[in-house]
């Protein structure tokens, strides 16, 4: 696994190589006392190579806007005909549901990264 963490303190963005040789006891304090916030990356990358991971804000080619996320979302099973519970990344935009990332490589770029704690 891979992670890039969000850095409540310096309000910066730490990247894999920043955060993979700190002590892991100092990493997880910081985790729980919310300094740092871990993002998880997907393991695709975009249409232009860039790694994508959690937070990021990736656009179309139609120009819509979607949140990578991680958690619990449902998706709909074409052979049963049913909503099934997922756990994996999913993108999130207002008024569409929850959806799997796919490959994004195919359609889609990284606009934004993760730069808030909300």
């Amino acid at each position: 696994m891979k992670f890039r963490a969000w850095d409540t303190e310096n309000k910066k963005m730490l990247s894999w190589e920043e955060i993979r040789h700190l002590p892991a006891e100092s990493l997880f304090s910081d985790v729980s006392a919310k300094r740092l916030i871990p993002l998880l990356c997907t393991g695709e990358q975009d249409a232009c190579g860039s790694e994508v991971y959690e937070g990021d804000i990736i656009e179309d080619a139609a120009g819509r806007k979607f949140e990578v996320k991680y958690g619990k979302y449902w998706a709909y099973c074409p052979e049963s005909k049913r909503k099934i519970d997922s756990v994996g990344f999913y993108l999130k935009a207002p008024g569409l549901p929850k959806m799997p990332i796919g490959p994004l490589e195919e359609y889609a770029k990284v606009v934004a990264i993760w730069d808030r704690a909300d």
